[in-house]
């Protein structure tokens, strides 16, 4: 903590949650992974040296000795609203596909799996309420709700025969079929580039190894069409959307 630590305003520290978060602390970081330090407060975000500005924070840039540190500060209610609205909603019966955005469950996927650096108030008072709120459950539904939009337009693509384009949507359902069975594991990043990292890091079962191969074998190893044919295409239309029914079947079970 020696490289960021006093870089924080006392401020912050006194009356902010300061905890890590990031694919570091979830253990799929890389060599050339930043560290993510995220200051999340009611205080004004102001009188902060060095920043950079990225949609809902602001950031100061510290290169340490192994990697680069990132310090995010951001207000409480960036985190707390989304959270709010996740726990207002009845799940088995709303429409939850488009209620917040992807950055908004990063912010609170990385809530409820970073390592607190101090134990105030403020970070208790904001994970209870981001532990409350069944965020697993609300991402696995928001997929269901994206895959059954994907399978209806799936039909009126095929009857428009552009081949192509049905295996492009198509791809969009093993996305969110990949991902809602990763959801339901605990595995809750809604970054794409952690899915194949997720999968393997599931206890062995036949359904993970099943999510696995289908997902190297049509989203990353390709699938040999150089031009789709239409037959073969509605013949991976069949099969991708005969196991994504029977995977999530058994995950909302």
């Amino acid at each position: 903590m020696g490289e960021f630590l006093p870089a924080i305003p006392q401020r912050f520290i006194e009356h902010g949650a300061i905890f890590l978060a990031g694919s570091l602390v979830e253990g799929f970081g890389n060599k050339t992974s930043d560290l993510d330090v995220m200051i999340v407060s009611e205080l004004a975000l102001d009188g902060i040296d060095h920043v950079v500005r990225k949609d809902h924070m602001l950031i100061n840039m510290i290169f340490g000795k192994a990697r680069r540190i990132d310090l995010e500060y951001l207000h409480t209610g960036t985190i707390s609203s989304p959270v709010a609205e996740i726990a207002a909603l009845d799940i088995p019966v709303d429409f939850v596909a488009e209620r917040i955005d992807e950055r908004q469950e990063l912010l609170i996927h990385r809530l409820l799996n970073a390592v607190p650096l101090f134990d105030t108030p403020a970070y208790r008072a904001l994970l209870a309420a981001a532990q409350a709120c069944d965020f697993r459950r609300y991402m696995v539904k928001r997929c269901m709700h994206k895959i059954d939009g994907a399978a209806l337009d799936l039909e009126g693509m095929v009857d428009r025969g552009d081949p192509a384009e049905v295996l492009l949507r198509l791809f969009d359902i093993i996305d969110h079929s990949v991902d809602a069975i990763r959801f339901a594991h605990g595995f809750t990043n809604p970054l794409g580039k952690w899915r194949i990292r997720s999968l393997r890091s599931m206890p062995p079962s036949p359904e993970a190894e099943n999510a696995l191969s289908i997902y190297l074998r049509y989203r990353v190893l390709g699938l040999g069409l150089e031009e789709p044919d239409m037959e073969e295409v509605l013949t991976l239309v069949r099969q991708v959307l005969y196991w994504s029914d029977c995977a999530l079947r058994r995950v909302y079970a």
